[in-house]
């Protein structure tokens, strides 16, 4: 079974080292911090937004973005191509519609939508 980071190519926590502070005391410890990405989502092969995430369930993200932004109906998604930004810095998940179903009109318009504090 592959791991999450072979499956999206990024790390969803990376280790460090902290310094914690606690009734005075100083300790140095090993942590996790989340590790935040962008994701390129796309429709068709065309581009309709980029997102900053935690790396992990980019399928779900991307069919989820463009439903809930009423581009698309879950009705009409054939299928998620996930793969790494040419870049190497985040990843693409690119919508494929079935033959029969098309995106709402007039959906094509920059997006650049950011969890992250410091962008």
């Amino acid at each position: 079974m592959a791991t999450l980071e072979e499956r999206t190519g990024g790390r969803p926590a990376e280790r460090t080292r902290v310094v914690r502070v606690r009734n005075g005391v100083r300790s140095e410890l090993p942590d996790l911090l989340a590790a935040e990405e962008p994701l390129e989502i796309r429709l068709g092969g065309e581009r309709v937004a980029v997102t900053m995430r935690t790396p992990g369930n980019d399928a779900e993200l991307a069919v989820g973005f463009l439903i809930g932004e009423g581009i698309v109906r879950a009705s009409d998604v054939a299928g998620v191509t996930e793969c790494r930004s040419e870049e190497g810095d985040g990843g693409v998940a690119d919508v494929r519609l079935r033959p029969d179903a098309r995106p709402a009109a007039g959906w094509q318009r920059n997006f650049y939508a950011t969890s992250s504090c410091g962008i």
